[in-house]
């Protein structure tokens, strides 16, 4: 499948969001590449810049008159040939890497029983399992695979996708690139696209038909590139986000997938789950017979192996820090809670003013019940709460004529 990444929608979606007043330049000497030109230099920037989640590209020897420019093309994942191993053209190329991308080759596994019992020791494999059985008898569990979705069930999808990053990356106060307004109207008008062109699907976990957890990604040859994956905090003791790596992980056996790339940006499930370590690289060509072509591009190369060094001794971390705090979140409060059996008889028996919480899917209770169906392994739809008046810190919980007392530690 041709990259979603290089096409001519994403490349003039970016442009129009990102910078409104370039104009696209296109040379033959890169194929379907699509560049822009920066405001005072023959700086000539791949479209989509570090948006992307892979560029590939190919090179065509004596295609074009290149003078005095340079040209940054970004992202370029180095577990494909590089083109500039092989041209011999008037182009030379500058290589710095930048970002470090995991991946999983699924070619080396049978299926995903295999795949499990190679990467993983018996203690996860055996924690893994009995928790996705554990999530699925507590909540009427649904995963749906989304390849074609009208307008109106897209906005509710995103509505939640994006509360559900947001609350991830606040409860980690860290900052999310893909949350900023630009970058989520660009994510949004480009996912709805590929979803329905089919070079893009969607994955989704329900839990009595409230969406838990939420996975995006793209195609590429015969590679799937996860481009977004995230899940409700609330139910984390369930482990939701590694049962979606395991239905992601079945489904690309099933489709004959033979990568299942993580992309770049670290996080520890990428490391746990992918079995090959690759970076993205940055290519900066010039005018081998330039000597301006050649200071520029030397120049640009000098500033991004610069931001390399800073990334790998952790700038790259304070500075995202830094960014959250300015934008003034704050994290998710997080409260513990302890239930003790009581010897009851009915609703009735607990007191006067004794009143059932109303269903509220942000509420504290409603967190508090998410617990207790873990601790329990009850069922959520057969567990009511009950206020406690007068009383911020304790509360009632029934399941199956049993009642408990609940107690919520509230954060200092």
């Amino acid at each position: 499948m041709d990259n979603p990444f290089t096409s001519e929608f994403y490349t003039a979606t970016w442009l129009k969001i990102f910078k409104p007043k370039a104009k696209e330049r296109r040379f033959k000497a890169f194929g379907n590449l699509s560049f822009y030109k920066a405001k005072y230099f023959p700086i000539y920037t791949v479209s989509g810049a570090d948006s992307s989640k892979g560029i590939t590209y190919s090179l065509e020897a004596g295609k074009e008159r290149l003078g005095n420019k340079a040209f940054v093309i970004y992202d370029f994942p180095n577990y494909y040939v590089r083109p500039s191993d092989f041209y011999k053209g008037k182009l030379n190329c500058w290589v710095t890497e930048q970002h470090t991308g995991f991946l999983t080759d699924l070619t080396q596994y049978e299926n995903l029983e295999d795949y499990l019992k190679t990467n993983f020791k018996s203690k996860t494999r055996n924690r893994i399992v009995p928790l996705k059985r554990r999530l699925e008898s507590c909540f009427d569990i649904e995963y749906k695979t989304v390849e074609q979705i009208s307008r109106g069930d897209f906005e509710v999808i995103y509505s939640r996708f994006y509360e559900l990053l947001k609350k991830r990356f606040n409860q980690k106060q860290d900052f999310c690139v893909t949350l900023n307004d630009k970058d989520w109207e660009f994510f949004k008008k480009t996912s709805f696209e590929f979803i329905n062109n089919g070079s893009a699907v969607l994955f989704l976990v329900l839990a009595n038909k409230k969406i838990i957890g939420v996975s995006y990604g793209h195609f590429l040859d015969d590679n799937f590139i996860l481009a977004h994956t995230v899940f409700d905090t609330d139910y984390s003791k369930f482990n939701v986000g590694k049962t979606q790596l395991v239905k992601l992980t079945q489904w690309c056996f099933e489709k004959g997938i033979k990568k299942c790339d993580f992309s770049k940006g670290y996080f520890h499930y990428k490391s746990q789950w992918g079995n090959t370590k690759y970076s993205f690289e940055y290519h900066i060509f010039y005018n081998r017979f330039s000597i301006f072509s050649k200071a520029i591009s030397c120049s640009i190369y000098s500033f991004y192996s610069i931001k390399n060094f800073l990334r790998k001794v952790g700038i790259d971390e304070s500075v995202n820090k830094i960014r959250f705090l300015l934008k003034r979140e704050n994290a998710p409060m997080t409260y513990t809670f302890h239930f003790n059996p009581i010897e009851v008889k009915d609703a009735k028996s607990l007191g006067p003013n004794i009143n059932p919480v109303a269903n509220n899917p942000s509420s504290i209770m409603e967190r508090a019940k998410i617990e207790f169906a873990f601790k329990y392994n009850a069922i959520m739809k057969g567990i009511s709460a009950f206020e406690k008046p007068d009383s911020k810190s304790s509360f009632y919980i029934s399941y199956q004529q049993q009642f408990y007392e609940g107690t919520i530690n509230h954060p200092k």
